[in-house]
């Protein structure tokens, strides 16, 4: 593979299978995100997150699409984190930063953000400071 299309590779999130099931017990252990987040944050029952939660599967495949879709797009700001990150203290920094005021986000924690279904916003921020970073 060249280099400039190695470069451009995100590294993979274990959170997420190929066949689309989502680690979602230690997903939200690392980004410190609970139950009454991911309802109030997606809109979703709390029947239906706390199935999610408790599900004695590894990887869950998440059938409810609004569910899904929140966590895709938490799963794609990780993986741009990782891209970002030092691999050795990746986890550490990735919720350092979550839960730090961020001058890209109006000095918001991106965790407020994800609070409230914002994450668009955090995965524009994000891909331009990857862009910038490669000379963009």
């Amino acid at each position: 593979m060249k280099a400039a299309l190695k470069e451009t590779m995100l590294p993979r999130s274990p959170y997420i299978n190929s066949e689309g099931g989502i680690n979602i017990k230690a997903f939200a252990k690392v980004l410190n995100i609970d139950q009454a987040t991911v309802v109030s944050a997606s809109g979703i029952s709390r029947q239906v997150v706390s199935q999610h939660f408790t599900n004695k599967k590894k990887f869950v495949k998440v059938r409810n699409k609004q569910a899904y879709e929140f966590w895709k797009k938490l799963n794609q700001i990780y993986a741009l984190l990782l891209g970002l990150t030092d691999s050795e203290s990746s986890t550490s920094e990735i919720q350092e930063w979550f839960n730090s005021p961020n001058m890209a986000l109006d000095m918001e924690r991106p965790i407020d953000l994800v609070r409230r279904n914002k994450h668009d916003i955090i995965i524009k921020k994000l891909m331009d400071i990857i862009n910038a970073a490669h000379g963009g």
